[in-house]
């Protein structure tokens, strides 16, 4: 099944996020989508549930003279997840590997702040956690990315994605507190197969989601103010 793009994803994956989470809606739940690609979908779920709006941003950890291959994934704030096994295979060393860590991780920084254009982050602490990518090939980066949310204090983390291989799911399914898909293919293509309409956003239009994309914090035991800002 094809999506028209990835708004149309966004709004597919609502409904299996409705089917399979009670009480999905409400202040506590904030919605993290991994840049660039992700977001979109993700606001698509914010604006259904009434929930805060961020942004995470996972890369791919490179392999030694490989441009195409990875040894892991890095999200915000270092937290990182390792393919052991790759890195085994090639000989790579922990040297290389420590310092890869820190360069991707300094790009993952760079590029959340040009995202949030210094809007400050969602708190997550006590909070659960809806992370939303738009599709799902390789575990590590979507791992790091669930890790990075718990990091932050979320007290339950979900993964949503609208398209996923199997082995990627099972991989997430050790990592987050709950794995929602809306369709898991025999045979996993590129993520942009996916798609009618598979451009990505351009950096302006992802700082205006984050900019619409909020409502008022969340105060443990409190009650929401009057939003002074609609999602739309």
């Amino acid at each position: 099944m094809m999506y028209r793009d990835r708004t149309d994803a966004g709004r597919r994956l609502v409904q299996q996020l409705r089917e399979r989470i009670t009480a999905l809606d409400g202040e506590e739940t904030v919605v993290l989508g991994v840049a660039p690609g992700g977001l979109v979908v993700a606001r698509e779920v914010a604006l259904a549930i009434r929930a805060p709006l961020d942004v995470v941003v996972a890369l791919r950890l490179p392999a030694p003279g490989y441009d195409d291959l990875g040894i892991g994934g890095v999200a915000i704030g270092g937290t990182a997840r390792l393919d052991e096994r790759t890195i085994a295979m090639l000989g790579v060393g922990p040297e290389y590997v420590a310092e890869t860590v820190r360069a991707v991780t300094a790009e993952v920084e760079l590029l959340t702040s040009r995202y949030r254009s210094g809007r400050p982050p969602v708190a997550l602490g006590g909070r659960r956690v809806v992370v939303v990518d738009d599709g799902a090939q390789t575990r590590y980066r979507s791992r790091a990315a669930v890790g990075a949310a718990r990091a932050a204090g979320a007290r339950e983390v979900i993964f949503a994605v609208p398209v996923a291989a199997s082995d990627v799911l099972d991989a997430l399914a050790v990592e987050a507190d709950a794995v929602v898909c809306d369709q898991v293919p025999e045979r996993h293509c590129g993520i942009g197969a996916y798609y009618a309409r598979s451009e990505l956003p351009r950096l302006e239009e992802l700082r205006a989601m984050l900019s619409r994309g909020t409502i008022p914090p969340f105060t443990p035991g409190g009650r929401r103010r009057t939003p002074t800002a609609e999602l739309r």
